[in-house]
């Protein structure tokens, strides 16, 4: 029952911030075309989207989440977090929200999600009615296995879905920017 809930809740989010309404220059469809092409991109991550929980709601209640945020909308925007795609392997410095199932040991200093690895058994769909693509992988870091799914939209809107057998669901939202435009 939860995994269906967060799922709709997932997709319900995947529609509202990359539906139609919003018209796209040929330009933005392109500047998305050669990013994917290239595998070399940032994600810049502004709203995190956690499953609720009662631990999270307890976790709410007690005002331990960040200003301007609510239990179903984290905003992180000035905060510096991102994922990079660099052609066959990922560099992720993202947050996590929610709960671990089992494991973890107990280093206290690794909480999020934060990992340098290969993108193992990327798949890369177009999606012709947006004109945007969906990116599947899976990467891990010691023990921890994760499936992560990237929808990217010209325009630069992007949603990251990570799940994993040690925690509960998580999406986060955030801007596409090429590596060529960044000040790195």
């Amino acid at each position: 029952m939860k995994v269906s809930v967060f799922s709709f809740i997932v997709v319900s989010i995947f529609f509202w911030t990359c539906g139609p309404g919003k018209s796209v220059a040929p330009e933005q469809i392109e500047a998305l075309n050669r990013m994917v092409s290239q595998k070399d991109f940032t994600i810049e991550v502004n709203a995190i989207y956690p499953q609720i929980t009662n631990s999270m709601q307890q976790v709410f209640n007690a005002g331990l989440f960040p200003r301007g945020s609510n239990l179903s909308r984290i905003d992180v925007s000035a905060d510096g977090y991102y994922l990079k795609m660099m052609k066959d392997s990922v560099d992720v410095f993202l947050p996590f929200y929610g709960e671990r199932h089992f494991g973890g040991g107990y280093d206290s200093s690794n909480t999020g999600i934060q990992f340098k690895a290969l993108a193992k058994n990327l798949k890369i769909s177009k999606n012709k009615k947006s004109n945007g693509y969906t990116l599947r992988f899976d990467a891990s870091k010691r023990a921890e296995n994760y499936q992560i799914q990237i929808h990217l939209t010209p325009g630069t809107n992007t949603n990251i879905l990570v799940n994993s057998m040690s925690r509960t669901g998580i999406m986060y939202t955030g801007n596409t920017v090429s590596k060529t435009v960044t000040s790195e």
